[in-house]
């Protein structure tokens, strides 16, 4: 999956996932440093989750970013937002 900068093809996102059966898990994600902390990652999640219609959870492997990322979330799942 991948965000551009509004009307142009500059990318300033991405990520890749994978899916079982029950679950969804983020393989890789990168927000382009003047591009974070504005919930553009979280945004990539909420539309994997609805893609694959499952929870997005953590990858074992988890680098720092990740960690923190994940550090007050169990799970992602597009059915958890408001109407």
């Amino acid at each position: 999956m991948r965000v551009c900068r509004e009307n142009s093809v500059e990318l300033v996102a991405t990520a890749t996932f994978a899916a079982d059966k029950f679950v969804a898990r983020c393989n890789s994600v990168f927000v382009t440093p003047g591009f974070r902390r504005a919930g553009l990652a979280t945004y990539l999640y909420y539309l994997a989750s609805e893609r694959f219609d499952a929870r997005i959870v953590p990858s074992n492997l988890l680098l720092k970013d990740g960690a923190t990322f994940w550090s007050n979330r169990s799970a992602i799942d597009f059915r958890d937002l408001p109407a």
